[in-house]
C-alpha cells in the first residue's frame, strides 16, 4: 500500500493508454477495461515471469469494450524485452533468455512498429488490425477485444 496524492486534472483529455508488460490486475482490479472509453494497447510476452500475460494482460483485456483497443502477445518476449540499456547491455544479456527473453533488440523493433501503428490509428481507425505479425524472426499476435475473449475462453482456468 502506497499513499498517492489526490489526482490532478489533466491539461488535455487522455486519448489512449499504452501498457507494456503492465500489472493489469493492479491497474484495473475490478472491472478490467470495461469502463475505459479510450483505445488501449496492452502488450505481454510469452516468457514474462513478472507479469504473466494470461493473468495480467489477457484476463484484463478480455473485458475491453472500445473497438480500437488491441492486445499484443509476443512469442519469446520477457518482462525485460522492451528495456534497452545503452553501454551496459551486455550485463543484461548475461542474465539469460529466461529473464531477458529471446533477442530483445528485435522484440523492441517489433513493439515500436506495433505501438506506432496503434497510435497512428487514433487518427486513422483500424490501422492496426487483428493479425499475426512476423518481423525479423519475432512473432506477435494482435488481438481485438472479441478475439481476446475467444482466446481466453479456450484456456484452462488458473
Amino acid at each position: 500500500e502506497v499513499p498517492l496524492p489526490p489526482p490532478q486534472p489533466l491539461a488535455q483529455p487522455v486519448q489512449a493508454v499504452v501498457s507494456l508488460n503492465g500489472f493489469g490486475s493492479l491497474l484495473w482490479p475490478h472491472r478490467g477495461l470495461q469502463d475505459l472509453n479510450v483505445p488501449v494497447l496492452l502488450v505481454g510476452g510469452s516468457l514474462d515471469l513478472v507479469t504473466p500475460p494470461v493473468q495480467e494482460q489477457l484476463a484484463v483485456f478480455a473485458g475491453a469494450t472500445h473497438p480500437h483497443s488491441r492486445l499484443v502477445l509476443v512469442e519469446g518476449a520477457s518482462h525485460f524485452s522492451p528495456v534497452r540499456i545503452e553501454n551496459r547491455g551486455e550485463a543484461l544479456f548475461r542474465l539469460g533468455q529466461d529473464l531477458v527473453g529471446i533477442d530483445p533488440i528485435k522484440v523492441q523493433a517489433l513493439l515500436l512498429s506495433l505501438t506506432s501503428e496503434f497510435l497512428q490509428g487514433l487518427e486513422h481507425p483500424l490501422l492496426l488490425s487483428p493479425q499475426r505479425r512476423d518481423q525479423d524472426g519475432v512473432r506477435a499476435y494482435v488481438l481485438d477485444p472479441s478475439l481476446a475473449r475467444r482466446w481466453r475462453g479456450r484456456l484452462p482456468a488458473p
